[in-house]
Formats: structure tokens, sequence, C-alpha cells
């Protein structure tokens, strides 16, 4: 037969409480919601916590006070009976001792040599009072285990799933007396809504205050480019009014160009011109000319120095005037 400590850890089912006969996880604990199917990262890695057994479950969350409380008796009670203390007379212990230590107490040799009085005694010093300690140590870690469950138990209760029923709180909605929705902070949707108008209405102008007080970049930038494009503006414009300045005196000149009258059939008076005194000079021969007639002899003059003059001749060139 198997005992208790040859039972693998992995085996946590008693089969016959009702978290045992449950076939379907709940799908609204931690452990539910911790699950890849219901959507969940997977890192928890734990059973629904209504599937875990009561008996032989390690993290006993869902059992109440009551049978907490009474788990507990049961354990002590168990321990009570099993434990040997110095209060037990040496008659209740001579059967333990009879049936512990017949393989070595048979023999007839070691009859005369020890007696079985003082063989009760050492038993007694060396073994059961160690194992009184280690039952002392063993009470001691196992209470501390059950009352952290304990109070693992209640935060999980003061989550309030919803399955339990917890106790019901009151709407954290403005002027509310109503008692919350479960899975709620509030009554109804109104006074969520109330509550955040209220919070915005409170919270906003602070914040306006704040953003208009703290200088942004991309705003002052922005100011910068629009007095640069003032400036160009504003010279285009005084370009613009002075080509328009312009161009009115060009159209009052066109104006006055076409009222005058071409006067056709003018007399030129030699007289006038032969009174004058005015002369040029050839570039050619550098004589003194007319005016009336110096483009003419220029181009004479031009004439015959240029066929007087040889290029490319071993010769001088003779060039008389």
């Amino acid at each position: 037969l198997r005992t208790a400590f040859q039972v693998k850890r992995s085996a946590r089912m008693c089969g016959e409480c009702e978290p045992c006969t449950r076939t379907e996880d709940c799908g609204q604990c931690d452990f539910c919601k911790d699950m890849k199917k219901f959507g969940g990262p997977n890192k928890i890695r734990q059973k629904c916590r209504l599937r875990q057994c009561v008996v032989r479950a390690r993290k006993m969350l869902r059992v109440r006070d009551e049978e907490f409380s009474l788990c507990e008796r049961k354990d002590n009670i168990m321990h009570r009976d099993r434990r040997y203390s110095d209060d037990y007379d040496e008659n209740d212990m001579e059967p333990y001792y009879k049936g512990r230590n017949a393989s070595w107490g048979s023999d007839d040799e070691d009859g005369p040599l020890y007696s079985p009085v003082p063989r009760k005694k050492a038993i007694k010093v060396k073994h059961v009072k160690r194992r009184n300690k280690k039952f002392d140590k063993k009470k001691e870690s196992r209470r501390h285990k059950q009352k952290q469950k304990h109070r693992d138990r209640l935060r999980h209760s003061e989550r309030g799933d919803g399955r339990h029923g917890g106790d019901l709180q009151q709407c954290l909605g403005p002027n509310c007396i109503e008692s919350t929705r479960p899975n709620s902070k509030y009554c109804s949707e109104d006074c969520g809504m109330k509550l955040a108008t209220n919070r915005i209405y409170e919270i906003l102008p602070q914040r306006i205050q704040q953003w208009q007080q703290s200088p942004c970049i991309a705003e002052e930038q922005g100011k910068k480019q629009l007095e640069r494009i003032r400036r160009e503006q504003q010279a285009a414009r005084m370009r613009l009014a002075e080509m328009e300045r312009r161009f009115h005196e060009l159209e009052g000149i066109i104006a006055k160009a076409k009222q005058q009258v071409v006067q056709q059939d003018e007399d030129v008076n030699e007289t006038d011109s032969e009174d004058t005194d005015l002369q040029i000079f050839c570039v050619s021969c550098s004589h003194p000319i007319n005016p009336k007639v110096a483009l003419r002899h220029m181009e004479r003059c031009y004439a015959k120095y240029e066929s007087q003059t040889s290029f490319g001749s071993i010769f001088p060139t003779r060039i008389e005037g």
C-alpha cells in the first residue's frame, strides 16, 4: 500500500469533493484570467480556483473561515494522538517500545546486559524529546503557512469577483446614495459621466493656464516666419508703388508726344549754317572739315589710305598726305 508521503505532488485530487467533480473552469477568477484560452499571459499557471481540491490542494484560497477552522482542529487532534510527551506514563509507552524494539530486544545475549527500564529511558531522552521539538517546529511552520493562506484568501475575497456576493459599496457619483452595480464603481452610466464632467471642469482650466504659460518652440518659430513674410510683403508693396509711379510718368510723356505736330517741310537755311564756325577733324588725315560734308570726306579719306596700305610685304608702306 502507498503511504501518504509516497503520493506524488502532482496528484492533488481526492476525487470526492465538489471541486474535483467540476469539469469546466469558471473563467472569472484570477487563475482563469491568466490562462491562454481566456486571453491571459499564462504566467501563474494554476488551476481554476473552483476546481482546486479542498483536501489535497496546496493553495486553499477558496476555503471559507468555518472550513479553515475545522481543518485546523482536525490536524491538531491527529497530531496530538501521535505525540509522545513527558506527561505520559511509562506503562503507556511500554507497548510502543516493545513493538519497536522487538527485533533487537529479543536476543538472549542482550537480556542480562541491559534492563528494560534504562532502555526505555534512553529512547525517551534521545528520540521522544527530539521528536517533540521537531513536531513543535513543524507545527509552527504549519501554522505560519495556514495564516498566510488565510491572508491570501481574505485578500482574494476583498477583490470582489462577484462570486461570493460581497458587501455592496456606495456609488462614487456626485450626491448619489445608491449602491454600485456588480464589477462597477457607479450605480449607472449617468453617475460616471457626471463625475467625469466635474473632474474635467476642475482640472481643465488649470491645465489650459499651464499650457498657455509654458513657451512653445513651434509657436515662436511661426511668429518669426510671419514677421519675415510681413517684411517681404511691405517691400513688395513699395516696389509696386514705385513701378506704378514710373508707369504714370511714362504714360504722361507718351501722351505729350502724341499731341505734338510733325513738321515735314522744313526749310534748311544755308546762310545760318554757313555763319556757324563749327568744324570737326578727320580721323584719318586730321584735317578740319565742315560738319555737313564730314561723313562723305571720312569715307573717301579712309578708302584712300586703305588702298595705299600693304600687308605681308617686305617693302614699307608709303602713304602720301
